[in-house]
């Protein structure tokens, strides 16, 4: 069977679960999404398409209950007064048995661009 994952698929630690970030401005669906992995096929857990300008991109697997991504958008002034955008860490996060995105933000890891 074939499945449709929108973006270079990233396997969690533990091998269970799938998760992609797709960054796209145009046409293309734009999000984060996870699937998990059970006998063969795989079950969507968490899908989120942002409603306003944010692109995510995956970095890293921190354990099998989070995943480390990246989120760009335009620039808070107050944050990065004189910039257009700027980058912040988010991480997507198993709480439960549900799947959520962590986006508070430590304001010293906020990279303006």
């Amino acid at each position: 069977m074939k499945y449709e994952v929108y973006s270079e698929p990233h396997l969690s630690p533990d091998g269970k679960n799938i998760v992609t970030a797709m960054p796209s401005e145009a046409y293309d669906i734009n999000g984060v999404f996870l699937w998990e992995i059970r006998g063969g096929e795989l079950t969507k857990k968490f899908h989120f398409e942002p409603t306003e300008y944010a692109l995510y991109s995956f970095v890293r697997w921190l354990n099998r209950d989070a995943v480390e991504l990246k989120k760009f958008v335009h620039a808070d002034r107050t944050a990065c007064p004189g910039k257009q955008f700027m980058e912040i860490p988010v991480r997507l996060v198993q709480d439960g048995a549900q799947w959520k995105l962590d986006e508070r933000s430590n304001p010293a890891a906020v990279t303006c661009k």
